[in-house]
């Protein structure tokens, strides 16, 4: 890398760290970033996300009005094209790792009933199961999708690909379309 595209990392990864509400630390990118709704947004430091990194609080949708909640630890490292969008809350444990190409949300553009499947998508009103807690020492992989109501355990780790629906113990290796807990370590499934 050349001095001079250092020099414009740096400076626009300082320009999007002013649109994070509360940024205790460290905020870095090597590409374009979206924050929408940064007020909402809290970071712990040593922030590093890859190109096409968006992150959404949602404030309003179709005249309805959320108090959203993203709060990320310490060390969080993401790679390219992720996606975290809140309308309720997502939390980051420390030390998290995030592939390519990953979504995390904690809603949903409407429900399964006929009623909202015969909207188009961005006419439903959005839902949720819950927020989505994610542990510390988390690594997820490519192409994985975190939906909403989840909790992820610490020091788990999700295969590419997987789409978790439902919580994943600590130490699960979890993986599938649902995601499946795959193998447990630790002390109960020691290896």
């Amino acid at each position: 890398m050349s001095l001079l595209s250092s020099v414009r990392n740096a400076l626009y990864s300082a320009i999007q760290a002013k649109k994070i509400g509360q940024l205790h630390g460290r905020f870095w990118t090597n590409g374009r970033v979206s924050i929408i709704g940064g007020r909402h947004i809290t970071a712990y430091g040593n922030f590093f996300v890859g190109d096409g990194f968006r992150i959404e609080a949602v404030e309003q949708h179709l005249g309805h009005h959320y108090e959203p909640q993203i709060i990320i630890g310490k060390n969080f490292s993401a790679g390219n094209y992720v996606h975290i969008g809140a309308m309720n809350r997502v939390e980051i444990g420390d030390d998290v790792l995030l592939g390519s190409k990953i979504y995390i949300t904690d809603h949903q553009h409407g429900s399964t009933s006929y009623e909202d499947m015969s909207l188009a998508p961005e006419a439903r009103e959005l839902s949720s199961k819950g927020p989505v807690i994610i542990g510390d020492k988390v690594w997820i992989g490519d192409n994985a999708v975190i939906m909403d109501g989840v909790t992820i355990g610490h020091n788990a780790l999700v295969a590419a690909g997987a789409i978790v629906t439902k919580d994943v113990p600590a130490y699960a290796i979890v993986g599938g379309v649902p995601a499946r807990v795959l193998k447990q370590v630790g002390k109960d499934g020691e290896d």
